[in-house]
């Protein structure tokens, strides 16, 4: 019976940390820019069309 508890309160304890460390807020910081030569990789070139 004793074990029962004690793994009880152990469980407790862990859901109460993940809680905490699932809520936690998070700072988004926007991407350096890139440098004016370069294009950013998202960008495709046109495709050609040949009749």
């Amino acid at each position: 019976m004793k074990t029962r508890k004690l793994l009880s309160l152990l469980l407790a304890v862990m859901m109460v940390a993940m809680l905490f460390a699932g809520c936690t807020s998070q700072t988004n910081q926007p991407a350096p820019p890139a440098p004016e030569g370069e294009t950013p990789e998202t960008e495709e070139p046109p495709a050609d069309e040949t009749p």
